[in-house]
């Protein structure tokens, strides 16, 4: 049996492609094979009572991809990646319905798990600009983790020092989190925006002064990788420019350019009115709010309280920015290619190579 949709391979047993997501039109009845199995315990899930269901609808379809399962997500430990292509909210529900059972698990396996050995439990990753991830140890529990939303359905995902918070939920529950994420993502969507909710902290602060990477990954809970990434992303597009001062000791620091200020008014114009109309949007832009919080900022339609109430204190200490200005102003380990500059005084304080201000060398 092949895919109408690209073609590959399938079995017949198989609902969705492995390779694309499509659905496929099963033929004949189900077999009594693990994929079988499978199938079996998906139309259980789908005729159970819950009153959520059958009202899961979205109009956006998300990448799909599962890691330590076989492509009928039998558990196998495996690291491999295999992608079940863009998926919608109910394809997507489909598929955390069949995230393995303790039954599922091969002897071996579970035994290897509780040894901490190094294999890879299942996991189920839902991904575009934001991911949500699903994984079970021993099938009797799911585990939820989100880097990009602090609370989804109720639940928390990152602490108030905005640490990566597992959450260990019902399989009902796990529902109700993805449906919300699947939500939430379709309204950021609906913004059109340009910018990521890091790339809109990390010009904030660059419009404010703040240059220095390792304060904006205290300030909004992201890697110090994460924002060099992000810096790196800005600068090819042209919404930033770096600059810089000496040759010795040399000092960086980034300015927003025309379209980078554009941009960045444009976007934030959109995410304060969204917020506006609904606080539980702050949740999705925390990073950009946290950011604003720190640099005393915060837009008028918005009060510093409402952001605590709503996400919390920023997760690095609101000093590390706003104490020390003159350190928070440059970056280091900055790779300068393409800046530009040919070398000389690039600031106006006579600092010819040494950082000083003394207009010595």
């Amino acid at each position: 049996m092949f895919c109408s949709n690209c073609g590959v391979e399938v079995e017949e047993t198989d609902k969705f492609c492995y390779n694309c997501g499509h659905k496929l039109k099963v033929r004949g009845r189900i077999s009594k094979s693990a994929g079988g199995e499978v199938e079996k315990r998906v139309s259980k899930a789908k005729s159970a009572k819950s009153p959520a269901r059958g009202k899961a609808k979205s109009k956006i379809k998300l990448k799909c991809t599962i890691q330590g399962m076989n492509k009928k997500f039998k558990p196998n430990g495996s690291y491999r990646l295999y992608s079940l292509g863009r998926v919608s909210l109910e394809e997507a529900l489909e598929y955390l319905r069949m995230m393995p059972e303790r039954g599922d698990f091969p002897p071996k396996l579970l035994k290897r798990i509780k040894n901490m050995e190094d294999v890879c439990v299942p996991h189920l990753i839902f991904s575009n600009t934001y991911t949500l991830t699903f994984f079970t140890s021993d099938g009797e529990s799911i585990e939820v983790i989100t880097e990009d939303f602090t609370e989804l359905a109720g639940f928390k995902f990152k602490s108030s020092s905005a640490e990566l918070i597992a959450v260990d939920v019902s399989r009902e529950e796990a529902e109700e989190i993805l449906k919300d994420f699947f939500r939430r993502v379709e309204r950021i969507k609906e913004l059109k925006l340009r910018l990521s909710p890091l790339q809109l902290s990390i010009m904030t602060a660059i419009e404010n002064g703040v240059s220095n990477s390792r304060a904006m990954a205290a300030v909004t809970g992201a890697g110090q990788s994460e924002v060099k990434d992000e810096i790196k992303e800005l600068l090819d597009k042209d919404y930033i420019k770096l600059r810089k001062k000496g040759f010795i000791r040399k000092k960086y620091w980034y300015e927003l350019t025309p379209k980078g200020e554009s941009i960045l008014a444009r976007d934030r114009r959109k995410v304060e009115k969204a917020v506006a109309d609904d606080d539980k949007m702050l949740n999705n832009f925390a990073a950009l709010f946290w950011m604003m919080y720190a640099l005393h900022v915060v837009p008028d339609t918005i009060t510093g309280d409402q952001i605590v109430d709503v996400i919390g204190e920023p997760p690095g200490e609101v000093e590390e920015v706003v104490a020390v200005p003159e350190d928070m102003a440059y970056d280091i380990d900055v790779d300068a290619g393409g800046d530009g500059d040919d070398g000389g005084d690039y600031g106006d304080d006579g600092d010819w190579g040494d950082g000083g201000d003394d207009g010595g060398w």
